[in-house]
């Protein structure tokens, strides 16, 4: 009773401090407008006197600042200080910071004005140590009749933390592009446009519902999406710390594995989160499935079967063939499972799960795209040449990675770390076999060779299909790392040792292709904790702000009913970053996609239809990125117009008349 009530308090506590830091006064800015009289050198002091930090000139006297002093008494020597003119977002007659959030209801914006809620969090985390400090005794007697189950939630605890850290500190180096590979189908959806009418996912369905769900719960701040992300990638890194403890176990094989697998993840984009959460989760529940396979076990592998396939449609391919494996492997590890009616039973479990999980979704696509339409524009967005990734093991050579001194490029150790990843499932598939084999007649030896046999086949199945570049091996890594802990742990010294070489090797390995990053220069706390602070700025500032000038442009230049025509190479973050939807149904026209005559007429129409002032192109002028789409180049051409100044990355609709303008370019606004 006492440790659940500590652990609510933790949490609470938590909750509150996440909320302070993400949501209150510390993340506001505030205007402060200069007297006249006040030089550079004096506004400085006063800068450095009130607490006012990063500052930036808005326009004029008037500075924007992050308050740091943040008591009443503060804030009132700020506002009564006879050098302020003026200030904005502080409430004069309360002496706080005022929160731009009008998302909030009044209850819990003035509960964040009051800038307790750190103080509520602290009290909390002290009442919570309080209560642990007192249910000690018993939590010491339930670890010691639980020795191996309390080891292995504290090995699992372990690498969630560190994962945790990893992301925290890394979090800069993620704000790019391709994070945002969901995000302007989530600002449609939060638009009021209607998917399959209005615009058209590229075969990411779920992940277009859940970034727009996290983006609704944040606020429409970064912090959302990148929560969600992390999200992801600690349960995968839990499932797979969990693997690697059933595959070995041997908690210092699993921590010496993992630890790999998380010097990897300083080095891997978040918008993989999805992977490192369904691989994982595919095997795990595949081997529950081999040690007894029920009907309830069977509908389970299909229900993640179904949310992989909606969240990315190739998923489904990847984990209904492991599902397929398992299910056969099962005949083999249980003699009894083999009876038809077991078999009927469990088959069916698994395809009518899939159906019922599937069926809101289809029946959507069905009376929209249409389903033959629908899978054959998404099998267009598909590509790469599987296969080639094996090649590379007939050339492993480790004096060329490891060579002193270590070489400047990172790409013999990346190499080098994907040809150890793809001899993995040979050696599982390999074992399996022996131990098949060998020992088929026991029960318990049968059943781990099927699971050895599964892992290793599956994820052979996701080497050859993913791994078209070195570098894509972070994909795999958790798993990968999970599935070597049983070799680790080996009966055999001369296996142990072998492995633990390789280990040591792969170690060096992620360590030079990680030296680039920010954990690189954890000897340098003072370094990375302004950086954690300015990035965090950055996650929970609204509007999001990329640092770019012509996202504001589209932002502050545009009114919400409006749609923006984005293209370009890599356009996923635009509609974000300007919060408005997307025009014409989609973003990847550079890419020709929906580009046969319905498709592009379907597109025409709805460019037509919605509110477009600004066209806009992330690389390489507007009307470039249309030469597949003849019509809508076209139509372009004729109501369209290249704003000068912007080498025909910016087209306004000439039919629209101006409202103002913007930045020192004088850019046509339309608000």
């Amino acid at each position: 009773m006492l440790l659940g009530l500590a652990i609510a308090a933790y949490m609470a506590a938590g909750f509150l401090a996440w909320l302070h830091l993400t949501a209150g006064p510390a993340t506001q800015h505030v205007n402060i407008r200069w007297t006249p009289t006040v030089s550079a050198a004096e506004r400085v002091r006063a800068e450095q006197a009130h607490g006012l930090e990063e500052g930036a000139l808005v326009e004029g006297r008037t500075w924007l600042y992050f308050v740091r002093k943040r008591s009443r008494a503060d804030i009132q020597q700020l506002v009564t200080d006879p050098r302020v003119e003026d200030t904005f977002h502080i409430d004069r007659e309360a002496f706080r910071v005022r929160l731009d959030r009008p998302d909030l209801s009044p209850r819990a914006r003035a509960w964040l004005e009051s800038d307790r809620l750190g103080q509520i969090s602290l009290t909390l985390a002290l009442v919570a140590a309080f209560v642990t400090w007192r249910s000690w005794p018993s939590l010491i007697a339930m670890v010691r009749r639980n020795a191996y189950r309390s080891a292995a939630c504290g090995t699992i605890v372990a690498i969630v933390a560190g994962a945790a850290f990893v992301l925290v500190i890394t979090a800069s180096e993620q704000i790019f592009d391709a994070t945002f590979y969901a995000m302007s189908n989530a600002v449609s959806l939060l638009s009021g446009d209607r998917i399959y009418r209005d615009f058209f996912e590229p075969g990411v369905p779920l992940a277009s519902y859940t970034a727009a769900m996290a983006q609704l719960l944040s606020g429409h701040r970064l912090i959302g999406e990148f929560v969600r992300q992390w999200l992801f990638i600690l349960a995968g890194f839990g499932i797979a710390t969990h693997l690697a403890i059933r595959a070995s176990g041997s908690m210092r094989a699993t921590l010496t594995v993992m630890g790999i697998a998380l010097t990897i993840l300083a080095v891997t984009p978040i918008y993989h989160h999805d992977k490192l959460l369904f691989f994982p989760l595919m095997v795990w529940m595949c081997w529950r499935y081999i040690d007894r396979p029920t009907a309830g076990r069977g509908a389970a592998c299909g229900c993640v079967t179904a949310i992989a396939f909606l969240f990315r449609h190739d998923y489904g391919v990847y984990l209904g063939t492991a599902s397929v494996g398992a299910f056969l492997l099962a005949r083999v590890a249980l003699p009894e499972s083999r009876r038809a009616s077991a078999i009927v039973r469990e088959a069916a479990a698994y395809i009518v799960t899939i159906a019922v999980v599937l069926a809101p979704w289809l029946i959507a696509v069905a009376t929209t795209e249409g389903l033959e339409a629908y899978a054959r524009s998404r099998a267009e967005l598909f590509e790469g040449t599987p296969g080639s990734a094996y090649a590379s093991l007939l050339h492993i050579n480790p004096i060329r990675t490891f060579r002193l001194p270590l070489p400047a490029s990172n790409n013999d150790a990346i190499t080098w770390i994907q040809q150890m990843a793809l001899l993995i499932p040979v050696a599982l598939v390999t074992v399996g076999l022996w131990e098949l084999w060998r020992n088929g007649r026991e029960l318990d030896a049968r059943r781990n060779a099927c699971r050895l046999l599964l892992a290793g086949g599956f994820l052979a199945i996701i080497d050859v299909a993913l791994l078209r570049r070195p570098s894509y091996v972070v994909v795999v890594a958790p798993l990968t790392a999970a599935l070597s802990a049983r070799f680790l742990a080996s009966r055999l010294p001369v296996v142990r040792m072998t492995v633990l070489m390789f280990c040591a090797l792969t170690t060096m390995a992620a360590l030079i292709w990680m030296r680039s990053t920010n954990l690189y220069r954890l000897y340098k706390p003072s370094e990375l904790s302004h950086s954690v602070q300015i990035t965090f700025a950055r996650l929970v500032a609204y509007p999001p702000d990329y640092e770019f000038p012509p996202f504001d442009y589209l932002r502050d230049c545009t009114s919400p009913g409006d749609h923006i025509l984005v293209t370009g190479l890599t356009p996923p973050h635009v509609s974000y970053y300007a919060q408005r939807p997307i025009a014409g149904g989609h973003i990847r026209w550079g890419r020709g996609w929906r580009s046969d005559p319905a498709h592009e007429a379907e597109s025409l129409a709805l460019l037509e239809r919605q509110s477009v002032p600004i066209a806009f192109s992330t690389e390489d002028p507007v009307l470039d990125n249309f030469k597949s789409y003849p019509r809508i180049h076209a139509y372009l051409a004729k109501y369209y117009v290249p704003v000068n100044g912007s080498k025909g990355w910016i087209m306004v609709d000439t039919r629209r008349r101006p409202t103002g303008t913007f930045g020192p370019d004088r850019f046509p606004c339309f608000r």
